[in-house]
C-alpha cells in the first residue's frame, strides 16, 4: 500500500455498482489498512479534515449521512487490493462527536420464548424489514426473553418493536472529545468477511454440512456474489 494507491466508494452492493465518490484527494494521508494473511481483507479506515482537505462542512455533513454501507474499493496499478463496505462513521463538530453504524443495525427478528415452567422453549416467525434488506442484506438477531414466561402474542410484539427500532442505522451523540473547532469525518470500513455472522445458521440436523456449503447459501447469499 502507497500512496499512489486508489480509493473508490460506490453504491451498496445490494443496491448496484454505480460510483459514489472518488476518494483519491480524501483519504491521504490518514488511510490504512489491515489485510490478514488467514482472512484476507480485515479492515481500513481514514479521516477527512474540513480543513485540511478543502471540503465544506455541510460536505461532511451529507457524507456522513449517506456512505454508511457503502462499498469501497482500493486499487494499485489497475488491480483491487482491498474491498469491504462503509461499518461506522463519526463525525466531529468543534470537538463533539456523532456516529451511525451498522452494529445494531437488525432487519430480520426473531424472538425466542416460553409460556410457562412447563411448556418448551420456542421463537416467533422472523420479521422483516425488506427495504433495509434490499439495501444492506439480512442482518438477523433471535433475541431471547429467557427467564421471563410471556405469551406469543406478546413475543409477537417485542419482534415487532425491536425492528422498528433497529432495521436502519441511526445516529448517536457522544461526549465532548475535544476543544477542536474543526470539522472531520472518519471512516471505518469492514472486510466483507465480518459479514458471515449476520444471519443465524442451522441445519436443522446433527448431521455434518460443508464448510463450503454454509459460506455460499449464507455469506455470498448476503451479497449476491
Amino acid at each position: 500500500m502507497t500512496a499512489l494507491s486508489s480509493g473508490n466508494l460506490y453504491q451498496p452492493l445490494k443496491v448496484g455498482s454505480g460510483q459514489v465518490q472518488r476518494l483519491d484527494d480524501f483519504m491521504w494521508p490518514t488511510y490504512h489498512r489491515v489485510t490478514l494473511e488467514q482472512g484476507g481483507d480485515h479492515y481500513a479506515e481514514f479521516m477527512v479534515s474540513a480543513e485540511d482537505h478543502d471540503v465544506t462542512a455541510a460536505t461532511l455533513e451529507r457524507w456522513f449521512m449517506t456512505w454508511i454501507g457503502h462499498h469501497f474499493e482500493e486499487s494499485y496499478a489497475g488491480q483491487v487490493v482491498f474491498s469491504g463496505y462503509v461499518h461506522t462513521m463519526r463525525i466531529y463538530v468543534g470537538g463533539v462527536m456523532r456516529q451511525i453504524t451498522l452494529e445494531d443495525m437488525y432487519n430480520r427478528v426473531q424472538v425466542e420464548y416460553q409460556t410457562d415452567s412447563a411448556a418448551s422453549v420456542t421463537a416467533t416467525g422472523n420479521s422483516d424489514d425488506s427495504d433495509s434488506i434490499a439495501t444492506y442484506g439480512t442482518k438477523s438477531i433471535r433475541i431471547s426473553t429467557s427467564p421471563d414466561y410471556i405469551s406469543a402474542a406478546l413475543a409477537g410484539d417485542i419482534r415487532d418493536d425491536y425492528l422498528a427500532r433497529h432495521a436502519w442505522p441511526t445516529t448517536s451523540s457522544g461526549d465532548v472529545v475535544a476543544t477542536d473547532s474543526g470539522v472531520s469525518l472518519e471512516v471505518y470500513i469492514q472486510g466483507y468477511t465480518h459479514t458471515i455472522n449476520w444471519t443465524r445458521y442451522s441445519n436443522g440436523t446433527d448431521s455434518a454440512v460443508a464448510l463450503s456449503t454454509h459460506i455460499s447459501s449464507n455469506f455470498l447469499a448476503i451479497l449476491d456474489l
